[in-house]
């Protein structure tokens, strides 16, 4: 059976550790470590997609530039998409595992007021048909850390059209 005196000196142990404020900062910080981490991690995901995303677009109007400046021949588009694979960063351009970028020109044609039509194709009595070079970069952008079903990838992509004629 406890005696009074060891009531009292357990009482008086237990409100030394409750008044005690040794090692408060490091539960603190434990508690607020992992909420940092994640905001640390958060900021350097969405500005690694942003500067991806950057990227693709800068090659996008790269393409559309030379474009403008030297028209496809007869169709031939393989200058124009050589020319977005040149703006691109050269470890994306030579990746094998997937995440290479799709490249892709085309040529779209309209007409003033009807509207879309087939390059070549004559359009309405006064209409004129202009003719405009697409070009679209997409991208797989895969994260540092991938949650279980939350975003493990997603595909970047950017379009830019320019008119020539």
């Amino acid at each position: 059976m406890l005696k009074c005196a060891q009531i009292s000196r357990m009482v008086e142990t237990l409100k030394q550790c409750v008044s005690s404020r040794d090692g408060i900062i490091a539960v603190e910080f434990g508690l607020i470590a992992p909420i940092i981490l994640a905001l640390v991690l958060g900021v350097v995901e969405v500005s690694r997609a942003i500067e991806n995303y950057l990227s693709i677009q800068t090659a996008t109007r790269a393409g559309t530039h030379y474009a403008l400046t030297k028209p496809p021949v007869q169709g031939d588009m393989s200058r124009i998409v050589s020319s977005v694979r040149a703006a691109l960063p050269p470890d994306w351009v030579s990746a094998t595992d997937g995440s290479a970028p799709q490249i892709t020109a085309s040529m779209v044609c309209e007409c003033d007021v009807t509207g879309p039509a087939a390059c070549g194709a004559p359009c309405g009595i006064g209409e004129k048909q202009q003719t405009y070079i697409r070009v679209e970069v997409q991208k797989l952008y895969t994260p540092l850390v991938s949650f279980r079903n939350f975003a493990p990838s997603y595909q970047l992509k950017t379009a830019s059209m320019v008119r020539l004629k």
